[in-house]
C-alpha cells in the first residue's frame, strides 16, 4: 500500500491541481449536456422518471453525507474521522452522489449516448480528487485512516461486520 509520503512531488502538484480545479474541469460535462442536441433520446416517458430519481436519489445522499460532515464541524471534533452515516458504508459519498448526480443530469438532457462519456470522465476525475483526499486523511488522522480504508470500500458500498 503507498503511503502519503510515497507519492511523487510531481504526482502530487497534479493531485492538488485536479481538487483546486475540480469544479472548473467539470464544467466542459455541464456544457456540452446543456448545449448539445445531436441524436436525442425522446422518450420523456423513460427519461423524466429516470433522470429525477437518480438526482434525487444523489441529493439525498449528498445531504445524508453532508450533514454528518457538519455535525463533527459545529461540535468542534474535526480531529475525529467522520465514519458514521454513508461514510460507514462508503469512503466517498459525496463524490459519488457528484457523479450521480452529472448522470442523472445526462439522462435529463436526452444524451443518453454521452453517458458513458460523462461517467468515465467525472469517476476519473473524482478519483484524482479522492486520492488527494486520502493523503491528506492519512496525514492527519495516521493509523485510524489505514484502518477505516481497510474496512470500508472507496466507491462501492459494503455493509459494515458489526
Amino acid at each position: 500500500m503507498i503511503n502519503s509520503k510515497q507519492i511523487g512531488g510531481s504526482r502530487r502538484h497534479i493531485l492538488e491541481f485536479v481538487y483546486r480545479k475540480r469544479g472548473v474541469l467539470i464544467a466542459p460535462l455541464w456544457i456540452i449536456m446543456l448545449s448539445v442536441f445531436y441524436k436525442e433520446y425522446e422518450k420523456e416517458y423513460i427519461i423524466w422518471p429516470l433522470g429525477v430519481s437518480i438526482i434525487l436519489g444523489a441529493g439525498f445522499l449528498r445531504m445524508w453525507a453532508q450533514a454528518h460532515i457538519r455535525n463533527r464541524a459545529i461540535l468542534k471534533t474535526s480531529r475525529i474521522l467522520t465514519t458514521t452515516g454513508p461514510y460507514r458504508y462508503i469512503r466517498n459519498p459525496l463524490y459519488i452522489s457528484n457523479i450521480l448526480i452529472l448522470a442523472g443530469a445526462c439522462i435529463l438532457s436526452e444524451l443518453i449516448w454521452f453517458l458513458p462519456v460523462v461517467l468515465i470522465y467525472s469517476g476519473i476525475l473524482y478519483s484524482l480528487v479522492a486520492r488527494r483526499e486520502e493523503i491528506r486523511l492519512e496525514e492527519r488522522y495516521g493509523e485510524a485512516y489505514l484502518r477505516y480504508k481497510k474496512e470500508v470500500l472507496g466507491w462501492i458500498p459494503r455493509i459494515p461486520r458489526s
